[in-house]
């Protein structure tokens, strides 16, 4: 479906209906490893009215654009079986319109160095985490060439960016503070984003899975490398509100990426410990919130949770 024609000439400040009306649906893969994040990001696609496909690596990625018509791939970084880098690579290589396809990394990190790979490896632009539901359709809009009022216009007029220039669509990573284990707030800010059924699924999602990516984080420890499993727990810990969590984790692979050893030793106990404390807090918020209207429907989901 194209979009409409543009308003009349001098009509400058055209009202946010008309904005809706000019930025039509597209069909959007979502290639992301965990699944609170698919689950999260997914509801915010479709809440803006895009159809999307998700996939859990780079390798069903890659398979995915050659069997389905896409108009651009939100690829996350860091995945199993195939990275995000590897993966656009290979998309990349394949022959068009699939291998000119709009390509948004999706990570942790804004750093320069970072962004910087994301566009040597042929992605059009560079989303942080967590992300900024605002900031994410605003890239989507310039990456597909949409004009969007307060957006971004596109580099090119076919969704490419300009040669040598690294990509601007990015996000810088706010410092969340450290003592709290939950941000109720920013709790139920992401209810009122999503709606209360959303939320309960992503937080069923985050506590399921929780358990598991502790064990795999203690035991890529005593093999030397936690760094994976600690990017990806930043996203959806600070998305929920889980402060602490999503700070411990910040520093670990800060930490990691620099090479101090001695010192991401200590910080991944802080990360085991507020990962227990942060789930304990989002389970005793929302058991609590059975005797309001708010996180009623997220309560019964979540006491039934282990």
């Amino acid at each position: 479906m194209l979009p409409e024609a543009d308003p009349p000439a001098g009509n400058d400040a055209p009202c946010a209906a008309e904005l809706l009306v000019h930025r039509r649906p597209a069909r959007i893969l979502l290639a992301e490893d965990m699944a609170m994040n698919r689950e999260l990001i997914t509801a915010m696609l479709q809440g803006a009215g895009h159809r999307v496909d998700a996939v859990p690596n780079g390798q069903q990625a890659v398979e995915a654009v050659q069997r389905g018509a896409y108009d651009l791939v939100l690829m996350d970084v860091h995945m199993p079986e195939l990275d995000g880098h590897c993966a656009t690579r290979a998309i990349r290589g394949l022959p068009p319109p699939v291998g000119s396809i709009p390509i948004l990394a999706m990570s942790a990190s804004a750093l320069p160095d970072e962004v910087q790979r994301c566009h040597d490896a042929g992605m059009n632009g560079h989303i942080a985490k967590p992300v900024d539901r605002a900031t994410m359709l605003d890239a989507i809009d310039g990456a597909l060439g949409w004009a969007v009022q307060g957006g971004r216009a596109a580099e090119h007029p076919d969704g490419a960016p300009r040669s040598g220039a690294v990509p601007e669509t990015f996000m810088a990573v706010e410092s969340i503070p450290l003592r709290q284990p939950l941000d109720r707030a920013m709790l139920a800010q992401l209810s009122d984003e999503l709606g209360e059924e959303s939320c309960a699924r992503l937080a069923v999602a985050f506590l399921d899975e929780l358990p598991q990516r502790m064990s795999r984080l203690r035991k890529s420890r005593e093999s030397g490398s936690p760094l994976a499993e600690a990017q990806a727990l930043i996203a959806p810990a600070a998305s929920l509100g889980l402060v602490r969590l999503a700070s411990a984790c910040r520093a670990l692979s800060a930490a990691l990426r620099a090479g101090r050893r001695h010192e991401a030793e200590g910080l991944a106990d802080s990360v085991l410990d507020a990962a227990e404390e942060g789930a304990e807090a989002l389970r005793d918020t929302l058991s609590r919130g059975r005797e309001t209207s708010r996180f009623k429907s997220l309560a019964k989901d979540i006491v039934r949770t282990p």
